[in-house]
């Protein structure tokens, strides 16, 4: 998955929506699942205006934020109903 983001970074100079479409996509691929896939975007998005931030490269640590909130999020919360985040039932 790493690679594929990586990818995404080299291979787009401004942050637009084909950017976070393409992001999203590998997210999707990469068995995150549609919903956190969206939700990682929609946070991401959110912090790209706020900060207007126009390079994707100075995205790259935010993204990496995220996806630990939601890891942290995810092994600290037992619930079952929480399908948001990346999750594996045994």
């Amino acid at each position: 998955m790493m690679k594929r983001i990586d990818g995404i970074f080299k291979k787009f100079s401004k942050v637009d929506e084909d950017f976070f479409d393409e992001l999203e996509e590998v997210l999707i691929f990469s068995d995150v699942g549609v919903n956190a896939a969206e939700k990682i975007c929609n946070n991401l998005k959110d912090i790209v205006k706020k900060d207007k931030i126009s390079d994707p490269k100075d995205i790259r640590e935010r993204l990496k934020g995220i996806l630990v909130d939601i890891l942290e999020k995810g092994s600290n919360d037992n619930n079952e109903a929480n399908i948001a985040y990346p999750h594996a039932v045994l």
